[in-house]
């Protein structure tokens, strides 16, 4: 059985990376930065419930509580989470988000100056959140995969990366540093048959995204629940961005690396 380190496993795209990969058999390391983060936006009534889910299929999955913005808490965690499971096959660097929020749970609205009159606060919160949360996974995790001589690890961009937006300044830069992050460790881990590669999601029906569009405007919503008989002129689903992860997990992968790819639905220059 291969075994899977998911970070942000509790909720949203994360969550979904945990049902989908545990279903194809793989056992999950989930790690958050809270142990009651899944139930904020009702995912999941607590985490109990989601590992006896899981482990009732006969696999092995394991929580472990880290503030991936603290690198050596990060990297003892890791190091755990190597001894525990033996080796690791592959790696979702999945955390972060494009609200603030201030609590544990990493709830809450988008900023209300969402461009460069964003608060440094806000702007520091994001920016940790997204990016620092991806480099000390990436930091921490390299030495070991290194030792094994083998794995694959898949960070998340955002579609905001690929172009210029007007708003979720912080939430954008943050997700284009992942993605030149990806790019430049793929190349220096060639030799260690480790691919590493990104995910680059359009809008995408989460509990997070759901919760929030009370806040967008008339315009947004209107796209959001588009009418329209095009799958691709509506948000994507959990598992249209699960897919792409298993298939980057996957033997049929393991020639493509250093690839930031887009799953947006082609909605680039109209973004949900």
């Amino acid at each position: 059985m291969k075994n899977i380190l998911i970070t942000g496993s509790t909720r949203g795209l994360g969550l979904n990376h945990v049902y989908y990969l545990a279903n194809q058999g793989f056992s999950i390391a989930l790690v958050d930065l809270s142990d009651t983060a899944c139930n904020v936006y009702g995912e999941v009534s607590s985490l109990k419930e989601l590992l006896d889910s899981l482990n009732s299929s006969g696999s092995d999955n394991k929580f472990y509580k880290c503030d991936l913005t603290d690198f050596s808490a990060t990297e003892k965690i890791f190091k755990k989470i190597f001894k525990d499971f033996g080796e690791i096959h592959g790696c979702v660097f999945n955390a972060g988000g494009d609200v603030a929020g201030y609590s544990k749970k990493a709830d809450g609205k988008k900023p209300k100056n969402n461009n460069l009159d964003i608060s440094i606060k806000d702007n520091k919160i994001i920016m940790d959140r997204n990016y620092l949360t991806c480099f000390n996974s990436v930091k921490a995790v390299v030495p070991l995969l290194k030792k094994q001589k083998f794995g694959s690890i898949v960070t998340t961009s955002s579609m905001n990366a690929n172009q210029g937006i007007d708003s979720e300044i912080s939430y954008s830069i943050a997700k284009t540093a992942v993605a030149q992050l990806t790019r430049a460790t793929a190349v220096s881990l060639r030799d260690f048959n480790i691919n590493v590669n990104s995910i680059a999601p359009g809008g995408t029906l989460t509990g997070r995204f759901l919760a929030t569009i009370k806040d967008r405007s008339k315009k947004d919503r209107e796209k959001i629940f588009s009418k329209s008989d095009s799958r691709l002129l509506k948000p994507a689903t959990l598992d249209d961005i699960s897919g792409v992860v298993s298939f980057l997990l996957s033997p049929q992968a393991a020639y493509v690396s250093g690839q930031v790819i887009r799953i947006d639905g082609g909605q680039s220059p109209f973004p949900i």
